[in-house]
């Protein structure tokens, strides 16, 4: 069933054109055949009236009528727009055209650029735009411009998904993909456990029905938009855990024995013997440990499973217990699923779903299965340690404390941390050997074509007894070798039961299709490779059938499959709703998927899922690409030793789910994998999908020195570029500027206390100040760059208080004679109020010519900063002490005054604009005050990180204020007049930033500890 979202549809087409395009009569008919599907599905049909041959200012007001809803309905929240005619690419993108349509007129067609912007400015929550028209797979760059227009915006819109008939190369068939959209959607190929189609799937459908003639592309809006849920699925179904497929009708399964365990059970989730523990049930794979739960659970909703000897006299009051599932699931999902069951909804977080689940009347089990398997990718996988303790204090702990729970879960060996009680199934207190006999019993005489049923009692005692021992202890290797002999004729020898459990399987196999004994094999092979919840739909099972047997098999085999095989195979979902086929159990898998064939097996599901996003384009869509591979497809490429091959891919890097991605990097273990793994974290450091990501990804594959990852975004339209200048890192003391004269130079200092200087619109820096002599200068501490008497000049201190002046114009060098101090010089500032030198205890302002030089000891405060402020039209000195004092000289060097600001740690820096300071503090923070303290705000945040460099710079758009900080971003703030309606530009590029300038062109050169780079915005 679906949910209560309201899902309106709007389907149009135009068979009338003017000469020059032909008219198209099909489109009638594929009008009736989407209109009566999506009205199968529960879509409302609206605005009847554009429904054939609409004008293109009419389809506009029909789809604002359409997103607002009528008088007196309910506004939608989910749109889908059906638009069949004829299209065509233009230089001003791709265009549709209405009724009297010819080639090329603006007034008798609608850009998709527009139908994107008509769809999007409304309160819906989502919308799907279908084009059945020739080369419409062009429109899919004109909804990704306006995403990223979107995104640059920051406006709140709906997610806008594209399905096209045909790639932008191809025509499109009349009738063709409307047909297979209609049959896609009424028998789609996803498990019944799916409750939505997703448009990568819907896809993968349409084009596996239409063939190879013609290519359906699907865009999906970036990651961070809500599943998407305008198809509901027809056949879905929710599965309950206690659904297991081995007591499917006639199998002659029964749950049989095992008593003392479902006694104990039942006495503690109602309350009848309660000791404040919880029970962890425990055995080894094979034991019954979910068959347990499962019956327990069935019982108590009532709908008990098939019961055989003993078990059928154990009494369960309704509703007494709920099962959920872990494996695979999170802990708050797994909350999700309990409040489902409990009927007590998961809102506003762990503690008050705990609080509700306290006030609860009387006493509720509740059964979790498979612990020890929470956040499990795949079969294989089992919880990690962090996992099943993260877990176990965020579920199991608070579960067990509430007086309103009687908390069971299953796992293989028992949980620490826990005060429980411990059920073993493989000890003997609740292990009987007979229980096997009694399984073995039941199926050898009322499984479904038995060859057993006339067998004596004491015949059949004695094979049961040699199931049992054979079995060893294991109700699955007993289940399997009862229905491998129930298919046999009875022998004298038999009750010897010398078949393995392998090969029991396999015999049960070949029975499921005696033409071809290796038929279920063959096709059963994929779900044991399949990751995640499994295998999502049967286009792509088809496909990895084909690849791996040669064999070419339609749907209608695996529906065959699915009926005969039920009690091997199960559906599953995934803690984020991805649902699959898989097999049933993992004695299962390995048994298809042996490892020393599983490269081969994964190569093939690569290729599978690369397929589905070419369109025979020189790039593949990954904006089409399905939950499955975006989650899995990193993982099957790594088993393949194919994943190197896929790392020189932006839109992969960027579409591939973050931690299956990251999982398989590290497993690959190749340079080009640990490289790529350092720079995705660097990104993910990010907010995920930011609109920035394209360009902060080719940043940091140039700071890696990784071009050949960089290549691929060459030329894509992105927010900012970036070209490395110089590869020598940066650290805290240096900075990098350039002069606001001829806007010609760029000079950075390095981690090694050194300083380059150059041109921009030249490659290379040269060393700034060697020593002639041969011994080289002290290290750089501070550096300033600017105009100084008509001169381009950059001002160099050093650590023991030296100070160079360097004409960048003649690459003249002049020490300063004497040394102005006898320690570090922390602020170089040079600027047409002349150069300001300040070291840790003093500073000294050099003015020009006609003025006299002024030097002025601090009386013992500790400077981190200097600057100069204007005030009145005279120079003010400021600096700023790592004490949290702010410090205001006059012109004549006398102290004017002093305050503190809010910031929490030490100040770092301090600039002035008019006659306000601007302070930079460890803490991360910038504040703004007048000389004063009357008027203080914070007026940049660096998320708690240091802020490593500050300083005021022109732009053409006016003053703003300069900031960097370790938490990789670059903010360019107003702070003219009309700061407060100016907007603040933020770059964040990946890695923490050292120190940046803004050059007179406009490029911002950023330093960092992998070098120097000048970013285009």
């Amino acid at each position: 069933m679906a949910d209560a979202s309201r899902r309106v549809c709007v389907v149009a087409g135009t068979v009338k054109y003017a000469e020059g395009l032909e008219e198209l009569g099909e489109v009638r008919e594929e009008i009736a055949l989407v209109r009566s599907v999506f009205d199968d599905v529960g879509l409302e049909v609206v605005a009847e009236e554009v429904r054939l041959d609409p004008l293109a200012n009419a389809l506009r007001k029909a789809i604002d009528r359409a997103k607002l809803g009528e008088a007196g309905r309910p506004v939608p929240d989910i749109l889908v727009l059906y638009y069949s005619g004829h299209g065509y690419p233009t230089t001003g993108g791709y265009r549709l055209a209405t009724l009297g349509g010819a080639k090329g007129d603006p007034v008798t067609s609608v850009t998709a650029y527009d139908l994107a912007d008509m769809v999007s400015d409304s309160g819906l929550k989502q919308v799907v735009v279908i084009l059945d028209a020739c080369y419409a797979g062009t429109a899919r760059l004109d909804f990704q411009h306006y995403a990223q227009t979107i995104a640059v915006q920051r406006v709140k819109a709906p997610a806008v998904y594209l399905l096209t008939a045909a790639s932008s190369v191809q025509p499109a068939t009349p009738l063709v993909f409307a047909g297979a959209l209609s049959s896609s959607l009424r028998n789609p190929g996803v498990p019944s456990n799916k409750r939505y189609l997703q448009l990568g799937d819907l896809c993968r459908e349409i084009n596996h029905r239409m063939g190879r003639g013609q290519t359906a592309e699907a865009y999906i809006p970036p990651e961070g938009t809500d599943w998407l849920r305008a198809f509901p699925n027809p056949r879905h179904s929710r599965l309950r855990p206690y659904d297991l497929p081995e007591a499917a009708s006639d199998s002659g399964w029964a749950f049989c024995g095992r008593v003392r365990a479902l006694g104990e059970l039942v006495d503690h989730v109602t309350g009848a013997a309660h000791d404040g523990r919880a029970v962890n049930v425990t055995g080894n794979p094979g034991s019954g440990k979910t068959t347990l739960l499962a019956w327990l659970a069935a019982a108590s909703a009532g709908r008990r499973l098939p019961t055989g000897q003993g078990a059928d006299g154990v009494e369960v009051p309704p509703r007494c217990a709920v099962l959920v599932q872990a494996f695979g699931q999170t802990w708050e999902s797994v909350l999700k699923e309990i409040g489902h069951e409990l009927e007590v909804p998961y809102r506003d977080g762990p503690e008050a779903f705990f609080g509700a689940l306290a006030k609860l009347p009387g006493v509720r089990g509740v059964l979790i299965d498979s612990v020890n398997r929470v956040g499990a990718f795949d079969s294989e996988d089992h919880a990690t340690e962090g996992a099943l303790r993260e877990f176990t204090d965020r579920v199991l702990l608070p579960l067990s404390k509430l007086p309103s729970i009687r908390l069971a879960f299953s796992s293989e060996a028992p949980l620490g941390r826990l005060d429980l009680r411990e059920m073993s199934l493989d000890a003997p207190e609740y292990f009987e050997p007979g229980d096997i006999e009694l399984l073995a019993r039941r199926i050898l005489t009322t499984r479904r074509r038995t060859m057993h049923r006339g067998m004596t009692p004491q015949k059949l005692g004695s094979v049961a007894a040699a199931i049992r021992e054979r079995s060893r202890g294991s109700f699955l290797w007993g289940h399997l070798f009862s229905i491998d002999l129930a298919g046999r004729e009875p022998t004298k020898d038999e009750g010897t039961v010398q078949t393995s459990m392998t090969d029991a399987f396999d015999v049960e196999l070949a029975r499921l299709s005696h033409d071809d004994p290796q038929w279920a094999k063959a096709l059963l092979t994929p779900l044991a490779l399949a990751l995640g919840a499994g295998m999502p739909s049967i286009p792509l099972w088809i496909d990895v059938i084909r690849r791996l047997s040669g064999r070419e098999i339609d749907r209608a085999a695996l529906d065959r499959l699915l009926r005969l095989a039920q009690e091997f195979v199960t559906e599953a979902m995934a803690e984020d709703g991805s649902t699959g086929w898989r097999l049933r159990r993992e004695e299962y898998r390995q048994h298809l998927a042996p490892q020393e064939h599983a490269a081969m097996a994964h190569a093939a599901f690569t290729e599978a899922l690369l397929d589905g996003l070419d369109s025979g384009g020189l790039r593949r869509h990954w904006s089409a690409a399905d939950d499955y591979t975006r989650r899995n497809l990193a993982e099957h490429a790594q088993r393949a030793g194919m994943l190197d091959e896929l790392l020189t891919d932006p839109d992969f890097l960027l579409r591939a789910d973050p931690a299956r991605l990251r999982e398989a990097l590290t497993l690959s273990g190749t340079r080009q994998a640990r490289d790529t793994r350092d720079i995705l974290d660097r990104l993910r450091r990010g907010e995920p999908g930011a609109e920035g990501d394209l360009s902060r990804l080719e940043f940091l594959c140039l700071a890696y020195d990784r071009p050949d990852m960089a290549r691929g975004i060459a030329g894509r339209t992105r927010p900012w570029s970036s070209r490395w200048m110089d590869r020598r890192g940066a650290d805290h003391v240096t900075a990098v500027a350039s002069p606001t004269g001829d806007g010609g130079y760029v000079v950075i200092g390095t981690s090694d206390g050194e300083a380059y200087h150059g041109r921009i619109d030249q490659s290379g820096l040269r060393a700034l100040h060697s020593d002639a002599a041969g011994s080289g200068p002290a290290q750089l501490s501070a550096m300033g760059i600017g105009l100084l008497e008509g001169r381009t000049v950059a001002a160099v201190g050093t650590w023991d208080g030296g100070l160079i002046l360097h004409d960048l114009t003649t690459s003249e060098r002049f020490p300063v004679e004497p040394q102005p101090f006898p320690d570090r010089i922390v602020a170089c500032e040079v600027s047409r109020h002349g150069l300001l030198v300040a070291s840790s205890h003093a500073w000294r302002r050099y003015a020009s010519s006609d003025r006299g030089d002024l030097r002025v000891d601090t009386g013992g405060l500790l400077l981190a900063s200097a600057a100069t402020v204007v005030v009145s039209g005279a120079c003010w000195t400021v600096a700023c002490c790592s004490t949290g004092e702010v410090v205001a000289w006059g012109p004549d060097g006398r102290i004017r005054g002093a305050f503190t600001t809010p910031q929490q740690q030490a100040l770092t820096l301090i600039a002035a604009h008019g006659e306000h300071v601007f302070t930079a503090s460890n803490d991360g923070t910038v504040w703004r005050s007048d000389l004063a303290a009357a008027n203080q705000t914070c007026v940049v945040e660096h998320g708690g990180r240091r802020v490593t460099s500050l300083k005021v710079v022109r732009t053409d758009e006016g003053t703003r204020l300069l900031t960097t900080g370790l938490d990789g971003f670059v903010r360019l703030t107003p702070c003219g007049p009309d700061a407060a309606r100016e907007q603040t530009v933020e770059v964040d590029i990946g890695i923490g930033i050292w120190a940046a300038d803004l050059e007179a062109d406009g490029g911002l050169v950023v330093a960092t500890d992998r070098g120097t780079a000048r970013l285009t915005i």
